[in-house]
């Protein structure tokens, strides 16, 4: 079921315990493997995850590639017992524009100030306000 909290509650909680997670998206069958990053609104107010997406059967440090995707897309998200480092060789920067603004989560670089990293009960807090700002206005 797309547009399910849990996945969005699932992917930043992933994000800030840098676990893996597989995803399937648009009703396909077939998982998916990321490092998501990142979770936050863009201009025209869509949830976007941006994740390092793993190739199939790669292996490595360059295994991969950069990725972004409407959270609306994603049919489901499972928690893997991997965990992964942020990717800031691979590309991954924390102070981009679009993350200034609608973050709902990131995952901790160690570039950012502790009064800047979201906390478990600050991203469920952001979570519950935009599930009851988009219900009101729908």
């Amino acid at each position: 079921m797309a547009n399910n909290p849990n996945t969005l509650i699932t992917l930043t909680k992933a994000i800030l315990k840098k676990n893996c997670v597989a995803i399937r998206c648009d009703g396909r069958s077939r998982l998916v493997t990321i490092e998501p990053h990142a979770v936050y609104t863009d201009s025209d107010s869509n949830i976007v995850v941006d994740f390092y997406q793993h190739r199939t059967g790669g292996a490595g440090p360059q295994d991969g590639f950069w990725n972004s995707l409407a959270w609306r897309k994603i049919n489901a998200v499972f928690w893997l017992n991997t965990l992964f480092s942020p990717r800031l060789r691979q590309g991954f920067n924390p102070d981009l524009d679009k993350y200034q603004t609608g973050l709902l989560a990131i995952v901790d670089s160690g570039g950012r100030s502790r009064n800047n990293i979201m906390h478990w009960e600050n991203v469920e807090a952001s979570i519950d306000r935009l599930f009851l700002d988009s219900q009101a206005s729908g």
